[in-house]
Formats: C-alpha cells, structure tokens, sequence
C-alpha cells in the first residue's frame, strides 16, 4: 500500500510537472529557425489599421520589386528588377508622378534621372544614349533639359567620350541659349 508520504509526493509531482509544461509553452525560448523555404507571390506591410503601405513582390508591370506605397494606389518608392529585369530605384513625389531614377540602362550602364514636376525628364547623369549610330558609343556625363521642351535635345551638358581613334578620351561642355545659339568646345 502506498504510505501518505508517498501519495502527497506523487501528487506533487504530477502537479508541479504539469504546471513546468504549461510555464514551458507560454514562455518559451525561441528556438533557432528550422531550415525551410517560404514561399508567397507578394508580402505586405500594413500600419496599424490594415492599410498596405508597402509589398515586396510583383507589380502590374511584373517588375520584382520592394516597394512604398504609404497607403496610396501608387508606388512612391521602388527598389528591384524594372524593365527588362534591370536593378533600379524609382522616386515619386506624393502626386505619383515620377522624380527621380537610378537604373542600369542600356548597355548595362547605369543612369539617375531627375523629372519636373510633370514628370519631364530634366537632369541626366551617367551614361548618355547617342541619338544616331555613333561608332564610338562610351559617352558619359551630365545633361540639362530646358523645361517645356520634348525630347532629349540638351540645353547644357558636360562629358566625355572615346575619341574617334577609339584610344583615349575627349571632354566636351555645351550650352544653348533661348535662341537656338550653341556654344561648344572643344
């Protein structure tokens, strides 16, 4: 037979094992993560009442990117795969229209790009894409876009490129005023 003693001990036991495993599931100690893959199409950040304010996934253009919406229907910041899977930074100002760009471009050549207020390209700096064949086509520097005008005609740049010999480089600056009149050297 067992003895009191024996009983109260059992009972204790039981009760003090039962009561660590409860403790133990409620305050544990995260455990290190096991190795496995997630996988999602789109992951949201929402504020406080449920609003998207941010996502990483696929756009409407199924470009990969991590992108800010501030709890607008647009993008006002996006890093990631653009266009033809280019890495890139997009800014926009609160109206959505586009302010600022840093992408790899042509030729895997990187390019910022400054726009106005109407999202015309104003400012260009880095590589710069010729307008016709040039033979010759290492061009880089910066370029100014006079306002209200369409097109990638420059009112001032400064640069350089691979010289017709194909072995050195040759700097340039140009300006144009309101009349049409073109200053250059060299």
């Amino acid at each position: 037979m067992i003895s009191r003693r024996e009983y109260l001990v059992l009972v204790l036991a039981v009760s003090f094992g039962f009561g660590g495993g409860i403790l133990s599931t409620r305050f544990s100690v995260a455990s290190a993560a096991s190795p496995q893959t997630i996988r999602a199409t789109r992951f949201e950040l929402v504020d406080a009442s449920g609003r998207s304010i941010a996502f990483w996934g696929t756009d409407e253009y199924d470009q990969v990117i991590i992108a800010f919406t501030g709890g607008t229907k647009s993008e006002l910041a996006a890093f990631g795969l653009l266009s033809g899977l280019r890495g890139g930074l997009r800014l926009s100002g609160v109206d959505t229209k586009p302010r600022a760009a840093l992408v790899v471009g042509q030729d895997e050549r990187p390019v910022l790009g400054l726009s106005d207020d109407k999202g015309r390209s104003r400012v260009s700096l880095g590589f710069i894409t010729a307008d016709s064949l040039d033979p010759h086509p290492d061009t880089w520097g910066l370029v100014f876009r006079a306002p209200g005008e369409s097109g990638h005609r420059a009112r001032a740049a400064i640069g350089y490129t691979m010289n017709a010999s194909g072995h050195g480089w040759d700097g340039s600056i140009l300006l144009e005023d309101n009349a049409g009149k073109v200053w250059k050297a060299p």
